[in-house]
């Protein structure tokens, strides 16, 4: 079966082709794991695997190289999406009640909640502390910690970048009376 591809959309000034904007170009950059140049002519290194946590659980001895090379490149950074990245973290944590408290702790912020977070290899989940979790993904702890505020209030993540409003944006309301005014003005005729 052919499939038959639509010509690009052609314009006064050129083809169409949003893939090409550089904002489109960073935004897929950065959600991948690519070397690319920002806004300001900065180049931002490719991501990689961080450095091993040295924790009791021996999380990288858990996970070996290849399967952190797998879970980074083709199951977490293989995904398109940043919405989609964060939905698959938050399918990596299990949310639980602190197991034990103290009896003797000053009157100030008590934990509410334990936090469990799992690296999927060969199907199974495999327990990892924070720092490990953070390392085989490549991801920064605010990125984790609102992931983990959003898990708890059962919220799915949003990639909500760009989508505020401008602070010198003109109302609707205030362009159509702009219009009105103009269209009362005589129209000149020779």
């Amino acid at each position: 079966m052919d499939v038959i591809q639509e010509p690009p959309i052609k314009r006064k000034r050129g083809v169409v082709n949003p893939s090409n904007y550089q904002r489109n170009r960073i935004k897929s950059s950065r959600s991948q794991v690519k070397e690319y140049v920002n806004y300001k002519g900065h180049v931002v290194h490719a991501k990689a695997i961080g450095n091993s946590c040295n924790c009791p659980l021996k999380c990288f001895q858990k996970v070996n190289e290849e399967n952190r090379n797998n879970v980074f490149k083709k199951t977490f950074y293989g995904i398109p999406t940043k919405n989609e990245q964060d939905i698959y973290l938050q399918g990596q944590i299990e949310v639980c009640s602190v197991r034990r408290r103290t009896t003797n702790a000053q009157e100030g912020e008590k934990r509410a909640r334990s936090y469990y977070q799992f690296v999927k290899i060969n199907g199974k989940n495999v327990k990892v502390c924070l720092k490990a979790f953070l390392s085989i993904h490549a991801v920064s702890k605010q990125r984790v910690q609102r992931i983990k505020l959003l898990l708890c209030n059962n919220e799915t993540p949003e990639d909500k970048r760009g989508k505020n409003v401008k602070s010198n944006l003109v109302g609707e309301q205030y362009i159509e009376e702009i219009r009105e005014h103009i269209s009362c003005f005589p129209i000149k005729t020779c």
